[in-house]
């Protein structure tokens, strides 16, 4: 993705966070202030409840004031009620109340002040009281009952503002889904698909230059110290310097062609991938001089498979040769009913990640080109084992 593209989505990523974040922070404040609400209704509710507990005990010191002749603890004891039921009365009427409780208010006002000049009169008969007493407490009745049921219209309220932030933050996931995780992914698809590309291409310039190197070479270093190795063989010398030559020579003509053998086999291309892997090991032995066997059965592959196979095994088989210090290397292809599994297996002291680590890229990239699965295990008891599985098509299969 170029840079101003990335800023883009950053920003819509940064931007959607902060939304989240202030979604969240706001339903955090609503449901504070909610709980809040409700603990202030609970305490409303309870002194409306305490109203009607105070009017009737109010009802029961006029009966007793009567009964007992007007005794001063009765008067006391009436008038401190009183005021509690006066004073809790009015703190009732000064909270935030809605119209409708305002209205229920002013409707037993006139039974709240009979009752209370009544407790307050030391001649009034408890009658008054009475008389008054069943319409305040069917009033308070109706207060309570209402400030229970805004109560829980608040509830309700807060369920759908709750309900609403929660869409809210769903709504600007799924545009951030949409506009920041959508172009990024498909972003990322086409960097990987434009990654693949151009290690596709390189590994098709390498193996491009590879057969090149391995042709001047054969064409070139090769046939001339053939040419040279002729005219060495026709001097009719008996000096034994020139029968060494003429045997470094021939050394030097076997190792350019097992050079050139492992830069480009063309064995692959004539007679096919288990041909080529036998070649591979005859050259292994020959330059490194370790046993190395082949055990595979024929198998048909097209060329581009065959050829990324092959080079798979000749690395791995290289850098045992090279680093491993191996007195023996076995090179296995077993073939099941859907996979194609090569498996290279030294007995030497292990890969190194210095030695292998281009070799091991390269393996990997083309294991990744031919949708197969590469891993690299020790072996048992001492080595590495490089196991490579291919998939099958169903008409190789």
């Amino acid at each position: 993705m170029s840079g101003r593209r990335t800023r883009v989505l950053t920003f819509r990523y940064v931007g959607a966070l902060l939304a989240v974040a202030a979604f969240l922070i706001a339903e955090q404040f609503v449901v504070q202030a909610a709980l809040d609400r409700q603990e202030g209704d609970a305490r409303v509710v309870n002194i409306a409840g305490r109203q009607r507990m105070l009017s009737q005990r109010l009802s029961m010191l006029m009966l007793a004031l009567e009964a007992d002749g007007r005794n001063d603890a009765t008067v006391a004891a009436l008038s401190q009620v009183a005021d509690e039921w006066e004073h809790s009365h009015i703190a009732l009427q000064q909270l935030s109340n809605s119209s409708v409780i305002r209205e229920l208010f002013a409707q037993i006002d006139s039974d709240h002040r009979a009752m209370l000049a009544a407790a307050r009169s030391v001649t009034a008969s408890p009658s008054v009281v009475l008389a008054h007493q069943d319409a305040f407490l069917a009033g308070m009745d109706r207060i309570v009952a209402q400030y229970e049921r805004e109560a829980r219209q608040r509830v309700v309220e807060l369920r759908r503002t709750e309900l609403v932030l929660l869409l809210l933050v769903l709504g600007v996931l799924g545009l951030e889904g949409l506009f920041v995780f959508r172009p990024a992914v498909k972003g990322l698809r086409a960097h990987l698909a434009e990654r693949d590309r151009a290690q596709r291409e390189l590994l098709t310039v390498s193996d491009r230059e590879q057969r090149r190197i391995a042709e001047d070479i054969h064409d070139g270093l090769s046939q001339q110290l053939v040419g040279v190795s002729y005219l060495v063989k026709s001097l009719a010398s008996t000096d034994p310097r020139v029968a060494e030559i003429g045997r470094l020579l021939g050394e030097s003509i076997d190792h350019t062609r097992g050079l050139t053998r492992s830069l480009y086999s063309p064995i692959l291309e004539l007679e096919g991938l288990v041909p080529a892997l036998r070649d591979l090991a005859a050259y292994t032995e020959r330059a490194f001089r370790v046993d190395c066997h082949v055990h595979a059965e024929p198998i048909e592959l097209p060329m581009p498979q065959r050829g990324e196979i092959y080079r798979i095994a000749r690395e791995a088989v290289i850098n045992a040769g090279k680093h491993s210090r191996a007195t023996s290397i076995e090179i296995e292809l077993e073939r099941s009913s859907s996979t194609l599994v090569l498996t290279i297996r030294d007995d030497g002291v292990g890969m190194s990640r210095n030695h292998a680590g281009l070799g091991l890229h390269l393996m990997e990239s083309r294991a990744n080109m031919l949708g197969a699965t590469l891993a690299i295990s020790p072996g048992e008891p001492r080595g590495t084992v490089v196991t490579c599985t291919i998939p099958l098509t169903e008409h190789q299969a």
